[in-house]
């Protein structure tokens, strides 16, 4: 599967937001 080169910082800061997230409901 192909991404786009913009699609990637894109998808790792979703993926940081998210896992921030994750984080502040389990503490």
């Amino acid at each position: 599967m192909e991404v786009p080169w913009l699609g990637v910082p894109y998808m790792s800061s979703a993926m940081l937001k998210l896992m921030q997230c994750m984080t502040e409901h389990s503490n």
